[in-house]
C-alpha cells in the first residue's frame, strides 16, 4: 500500500504545482511543448513497452477488449464532454469551457491516472514504478493546463486552485482504491482487464491530445525530448525487469 500512496501522492503534488505555476503567472510556451513531447514519450512508451504486454500475458482477450473499449470510452468522454481537448498549454484552447460536465471529465480522467498507478503496483513494483514515473511528468502538465483554461474562463483563483487540489486528490484516490479492492490474488482477466484500461488511457492521452499539438511546429526540441522519453522508459525496464 505505501508505494501506491507515495507515487499518487506525488501525482497529485505534482499536479497540483502545476496549478501553482499557472496562477504565478505559468510557464513558457517553449518549456511546456517540451514537457508535452516528453510526458507524450513516456507515456507512449510505457503502454506499448510495459503495460499492454504484461496485460496480454496474463488475458490476450480481456486485455484487448478492454484496450479497445476504453479508448473508444474515452473518445466520448472527450467528445462530450471537452476534457483534455487541448496539449499541456492553452493558447489555442480559448473556445472550451469548463462547465460542471468537463470537471466531472477530468476528475474521472484523474482518477483513471490514479488507478493505472495502482493497478500496475498490484502487478508489480517494477512496473508500477514506470507506469507512475510517466504519470507524474503527465500530472505536471495536467495542472498548467486545468489552471490556465479556468484562469481564462473568469473562475476566481480561490476557485481555480480548489478545483485544481480537488481533480489531483481523484489521482491519489484511484491508486490507493484500485490497489486495496484489487486484492493481494486478483484473478488474471480482472488484472490484464485494468492493465488494457491502463493502456487505452496513456495511449490516448498521447497520440489524441499531447503528440499532434507538437506538429504546429517543427522544432527539433520536440523529437528530441519525446525520444528522451521513450529513452528514459526504456532504461526504467531495464534497470527494473517484470518481477
Amino acid at each position: 500500500m505505501l508505494l501506491p500512496f507515495l507515487y499518487g501522492l506525488i501525482a497529485c503534488i505534482g499536479s497540483v504545482g502545476g496549478s501553482i505555476i499557472a496562477l504565478k503567472g505559468g510557464a513558457n510556451e517553449s518549456f511546456l511543448k517540451k514537457l508535452t513531447a516528453l510526458s507524450g514519450g513516456m507515456l507512449i512508451s510505457a503502454a506499448f513497452l510495459r503495460i499492454l504486454p504484461e496485460s496480454f500475458h496474463l488475458h490476450r482477450t480481456a486485455g484487448a477488449l478492454s484496450l479497445l473499449l476504453f479508448f473508444l470510452f474515452l473518445f466520448s468522454l472527450e467528445d462530450f464532454m471537452m476534457i483534455h481537448s487541448c496539449p499541456e498549454y492553452s493558447e489555442h484552447c480559448l473556445s472550451h469551457t469548463m462547465g460542471s460536465l468537463a470537471f466531472l471529465g477530468l476528475s474521472i480522467h484523474s482518477l483513471v491516472d490514479g488507478i493505472a498507478v495502482g493497478s500496475t503496483f498490484r502487478f508489480s513494483p517494477s512496473l508500477g514504478l514506470t507506469a507512475s514515473f510517466a504519470v507524474i511528468f503527465h500530472k505536471l502538465g495536467d495542472g498548467l493546463a486545468l489552471s490556465s483554461l479556468l484562469l481564462i474562463a473568469g473562475e476566481t483563483r480561490k476557485k481555480t486552485i480548489l478545483s485544481s487540489i480537488a481533480i489531483a486528490i481523484a489521482t491519489l484516490l484511484g491508486a490507493v482504491l484500485s490497489y486495496s479492492l484489487i486484492g493481494s490474488s486478483p484473478p488474471p482477466i480482472l488484472l490484464s482487464s485494468l492493465l488494457g484500461i491502463s493502456g487505452a488511457s496513456f495511449i490516448y492521452v498521447s497520440t489524441s491530445d499531447l503528440l499532434p499539438e507538437l506538429h504546429r511546429e517543427r522544432e527539433l526540441s520536440h523529437l528530441i525530448f519525446l525520444l528522451l522519453g521513450f529513452l528514459f522508459i526504456l532504461f526504467l525496464s531495464t534497470v527494473f525487469p517484470s518481477d
